[in-house]
């Protein structure tokens, strides 16, 4: 018996076509479909990320420090810099940027800080009371009790006690 092992141009070529699909058109679906999968996935986590941290900046735009909003206690301003106060493993700490209130306020605005004085925006978590202290400035005592009292100016009273 002999069998007939002639095949014949079509069989060849669309035998010849499937292997040169395999062997390049599947590699490259896989490297793009892995490259989108990438991409989504970083879009999502910038999105994530610039909603739920805070992201200071110095004066010339570069990245210096971030923070969660939650750990934020106050932010105080000196000259040209500002004092960020936050908490660090239940420890208060303190972190010096160049940089201006203005420059920070809208941000700092939309993640629930407050200004309550020229020189400084407080966390609401974190005040413990609003009171006249014995000289009879207005005064938010925060939960802490290695922070000092944060004035309250007069411009500002009235924001602080509709917020708090």
């Amino acid at each position: 018996l002999m069998m007939d092992t002639s095949l014949t141009f079509f069989e060849i070529a669309g035998k010849t076509l499937g292997i040169v699909t395999f062997i390049c058109i599947y590699p490259y679906g896989f490297l793009w479909l892995g490259m989108e999968l990438y991409a989504r996935c970083n879009d999502d986590s910038d999105q994530t990320d610039s909603s739920s941290l805070l992201r200071f900046h110095d004066e010339y735009g570069k990245l210096r420090f971030v923070i969660a909003p939650e750990a934020l206690i106050y932010i105080k301003s000196e000259e040209n810099y500002v004092q960020i106060h936050y908490l660090d493993n239940g420890r208060v700490r303190k972190h010096i940027l160049r940089s201006s209130m203005r420059a920070l306020e809208s941000q700092l605005q939309k993640h629930g800080l407050i200004r309550c004085h020229r020189s400084y925006f407080i966390n609401p978590e974190h005040v413990k009371i609003v009171h006249r202290d014995a000289s009879g400035l207005v005064v938010a005592q925060l939960k802490h009790d290695v922070v000092d009292s944060i004035p309250i100016s007069r411009k500002y009273q009235e924001e602080v006690s509709r917020i708090l």
